[in-house]
This record gives structure tokens, sequence and C-alpha cells, in this order.
């Protein structure tokens, strides 16, 4: 096991400053492996600022995405997949009013901190698709860079999970890592890439806490994406798709729910 992050005073004042600019909670948690991984590759007080703005502005696209798919509608329930510990929860209560939120996260611990610190309901997900235990359904389910990490053997499985829990005519936002990742990392996707098999899959990530096979960085082509969800989720109608739109380099993927 890791040790915790260690949570300096640069580390804490620059959270706080930042975090009191967008009204959001600055708690931290010390087993946060994304914090821990901005904070080393930006250094402390970029890296910390970054943190809180970054979730910031990804809160920010993803009521930008409720408000095009739900003009007249609130009292949404909405599920936030792999949710971490909290980057872009913390925002949300403030940014997505008049809606049903809950988070949903691979570690525990996570789960717990995101309930007790920003309110927001919580739960536990699992290694596999076909254990997940979320028995509600949403109106609007988002994921975003899960997919990106991903291999191939539980991609479509996971697609799969997902769509079940939307409502009738409810939407899956996901992001996944294509042509955009490729081009600002050639020298590195250009050796893991197999265009027959239409996606690249490397055994290392930002989570140092998880299985690589299970969690990697995964990067794919527009027919994988096509491919993967024909064959798991057919009927399902693909509403929307933006090259590059998050994170600088991630796509974005819609789907919605058609069946009764």
């Amino acid at each position: 096991m890791r040790p915790p992050l260690k949570l300096t005073e640069t580390i804490k004042r620059t959270v706080s400053e930042t975090a009191a600019k967008y009204d959001a909670s600055a708690a931290l948690h010390t087993e946060d492996e994304l914090l821990r991984y901005i904070v080393a590759t930006n250094g402390e007080e970029a890296g910390s600022a970054q943190y809180i703005s970054g979730g910031w502005k990804s809160a920010q696209q993803v009521k930008s995405a409720i408000n095009r798919l739900f003009p007249e509608r609130d009292n949404l329930a909405i599920l936030e997949f792999a949710s971490g510990f909290g980057r872009v929860t913390r925002h949300l209560p403030n940014l997505i009013l008049g809606s049903h939120l809950t988070a949903s996260d691979i570690h525990p611990t996570a789960c717990q901190f995101v309930e007790n610190e920003f309110g927001v309901k919580s739960v536990v997900s699992s290694h596999e698709p076909e254990r997940l235990r979320i028995d509600d359904k949403f109106d609007f389910v988002f994921v975003l860079s899960l997919f990106s990490h991903l291999p191939d053997h539980s991609f479509g499985r996971w697609l799969a999970a997902l769509y079940e829990r939307l409502n009738p005519g409810g939407y899956l936002l996901l992001t996944s890592n294509g042509q955009v990742t490729m081009k600002k990392r050639a020298e590195f996707w250009d050796r893991q890439f197999d265009p027959n098999l239409g996606f690249g899959f490397a055994r290392q990530s930002d989570q140092l806490d998880l299985d690589a096979e299970e969690y990697g960085s995964m990067v794919i082509s527009l027919s994988y994406m096509a491919a993967q969800l024909r064959e798991n989720i057919p009927g399902a109608l693909l509403h929307g798709f933006a090259s590059g739109a998050w994170f600088g380099q991630q796509d974005e993927w819609i789907v919605q729910k058609t069946e009764s």
C-alpha cells in the first residue's frame, strides 16, 4: 500500500484559496491518487490549484450538457460514475440545482468521503460490471475518463451496465481517448495502437492502487466505439459525438436509451 499523500501547507492554502473562488469545499483526502498525480506532475501550488479549477471546468461542462439535453426539466436523477474523491462532485451541488445526485466509485473510502464532505449520496462500485449494485434508475449518467482506462474485455460490458441504469429516454455521457490523444502522444500510441483492432491499451495509469490489467490507458477509434455500441447496447441512439471536447483531448459520446 502506498503511503498517504502529504497535504502540505502549500497544498492546503492553495486549495482553500482556489475553492473559495468557486464557493466550493476545500476538503481533500490523503488517498486521492488523482490529486497526487496532478501535484506530482505540476508542482504543489499549480497542481493543487488545477485540481480544483479543473474540477470546476468539468462540472460546468456537465451542467452545459444537462441544459442541452433537458432544456425544460429539472428534478433529474443524475449519476456520476467513477467519481473518485470528488474533484468534479464538490462543484455539482452548487451548479446543478433541483436534481438528485448520486456518485459511485470503486474505492469505499472515496464514497464515504464524497458523502460526508459534499453531501452527495454515494454508492460503492464493483470490479465486475455484472456485480454492480446500483438499483436506482437515472435520467442522466456521466462517466468522465473511466473509458479512457478500461481494457477491451470490459469496455463493452461497462457500457451495457451503465446503459441499463438509465430511464427510458435518458442519456449516458462518457469520454474516451481517440485521435486527438494519439496525435498528442504519437511517439507512445503509435507503438500501442492496432488499427486492425481499433484500439490500443497500455498497462499504466495515474491510479497506481488499481490493477493495471483492469485499469490502464486506452485509446480507441471511431469504428471501435461504433462496434461496441452495436454489440453491447443494440437499439441505443448515438445522440452526439465531439472530438477532443474534454480535458483538451478526450472525445465526448452521448448515448440515449430509446427502449421502454
